[in-house]
């Protein structure tokens, strides 16, 4: 459409798919799904969405219907991603209309959904930077607005535009400083490093923040501008280890760590710190962060598996002996006393933590050994702990799904076993992976009618009409 010259030759067909266009801006599923949630009907539901959007300005731009088309799906339209994109298209499609900026400037100060309003700011000030409007209606939103995205996105619009005004940078400090709200303060200091990157002054402004600041969020703040714009500062690797050794807030020394081994990964004292925080700090979040850190960035350090074996033992924390147990699975998965290793804790270890995380990184990291298989199928028949059956059901759903004794496995305890948790995991394997076995259809019949469990009863009825 866009190359033809003369489109009365097709306009009958032109405003066809114009109005096919329009109706796809408006396109849903005909099935019920989570339209709030992140998966795979959202995201084909935004694109198609968005791209017949796209698609209308880019090629009937020049049609006066098509400005007000846009305001209307502005307004108007039920998906957030469409009036976003309308809103972008109208500020720099049509931004020497002197209603487009009007427009724009409504939006900010009256649409109902603050993305929309963040939207209308950020075109605003990239179509209408030279308007001196634009700069005070950012710098009053700044100030004035309650909202504390829409304030952020005008941070982030003054600053990336009116970073040559002596304004500019003293209000993103006075924010940075003063500020009520924790995240606009954040957000003031990135735009400060970020825009500022060259400015001796505000180096130092955060690097003062960093260190004397009484909120921890502002450190953590300056931490994380330091690390993305300074980390050639020779003072930067300096407050890093400082904060890492020495700030009372949790948080702040993980990303200190986090902040080290990004820009410092060479250099051996960094090892050696990290090594340090995993044994001997009080916190199980900084240990957890040390420990994800030396197994991602020094796994051929023959200390490191030493380390991980030792935090896999650990009864205290949940999540530092569960990070440990996959780390040294998938890291060290060849050398053979790693198998026996996590044999020995999905066995023996008092922790029943410790032996699901063993068991699962057994089955993942070891399905092919027929020794894993057999030790799978063994702890199905615990007696003793329904969790230990319930995470070796799943994992030999998971990793053996076409082998007959997985299926007869899971018949039976979806028949049999004495706890409903067990029970459920078991119906739903065999609905995920043998739902066309006639033993199978039985089997969930059974459940739904007979079951003593309500949350079973729905799952085989659940599974029964899905098939």
């Amino acid at each position: 459409m866009a190359e033809v010259r003369n489109r009365q030759v097709i306009e009958p067909i032109a405003n066809k798919l114009l109005n096919r266009l329009k109706d796809l801006t408006k396109y849903d599923l005909w099935y019920y799904y989570e339209s709030y949630e992140e998966n795979q009907e959202t995201e084909l539901v935004r694109q198609i969405r968005t791209q017949a959007t796209a698609a209308i300005v880019t090629t009937w731009q020049e049609s006066p219907s098509t400005k007000t088309f846009l305001k209307d799906v502005t307004q108007a339209n039920d998906n957030l991603d469409v009036r976003i994109t309308a809103i972008t298209a109208l500020g720099s499609n049509y931004k020497d209309d002197p209603q487009t900026k009007s427009f724009l400037q409504n939006s900010i100060l009256d649409d109902d959904n603050w993305d929309v309003r963040s939207a209308a700011i950020t075109a605003l000030a990239s179509n209408y930077k030279d308007d001196p409007q634009t700069k005070n209606i950012l710098q009053n939103t700044i100030l004035d607005n309650e909202d504390l995205d829409v304030r952020s996105a005008a941070i982030e619009a003054l600053a990336s535009n009116y970073k040559d005004d002596p304004e500019t940078k003293t209000i993103l400090q006075s924010i940075a400083l003063d500020d009520e709200d924790e995240y606009v303060q954040y957000v003031a200091i990135q735009a400060l490093a970020k825009n500022y990157q060259d400015d001796p002054q505000a180096k130092i402004f955060l690097q003062t923040s960093a260190l004397n600041d009484d909120y921890s969020y502002m450190r953590f703040a300056a931490i994380k501008a330091l690390a993305s714009n300074y980390q050639d500062d020779p003072q930067t690797k300096t407050i890093f280890q400082t904060f890492a050794l020495d700030d009372n807030d949790k948080y702040v020394r993980g990303a200190a760590i986090e902040a080290l081994v990004s820009n410092y990964q060479d250099d051996p004292q960094t090892k050696t710190f990290l090594e340090n925080y995993t044994l001997n700090d009080k916190s199980g979040y900084v240990r957890l962060t040390a420990i994800k850190a030396l197994a991602s960035n020094y796994k051929d350090d023959p200390q490191t598996k030493n380390i991980l074996q030792i935090h896999a033992l650990d009864n205290k924390h949940i999540d530092v002996s569960r990070t440990a147990i996959e780390a040294l699975a998938s890291n060290y998965k060849d050398n053979c006393q790693t198998k026996i290793f996590l044999q020995t804790c999905a066995q023996d270890n008092n922790n029943l933590h410790i032996r699901l995380a063993a068991i699962k990184a057994l089955a993942i990291n070891y399905k092919d050994d027929f020794h894993t298989k057999t030790f799978l199928q063994n702890c199905v028949l615990d007696t003793n702990n329904w969790d230990v059956r319930r995470a070796a059901i799943e994992a030999l759903a998971s990793n053996y799904k076409d082998d007959p004794q997985t299926k007869t496995i899971l018949q039976t305890r979806a028949q049999d076993d004495d706890i409903w948790n067990v029970r459920l995991a078991a119906i739903e394997a065999l609905a995920s992976n043998h739902k066309d076995d006639l033993q199978t259809k039985i089997i969930l019949q059974t459940r739904a009618q007979n079951d003593d469990t309500w949350y079973v009863r729905s799952a085989a009825i659940e599974a029964l009409a899905s098939n």
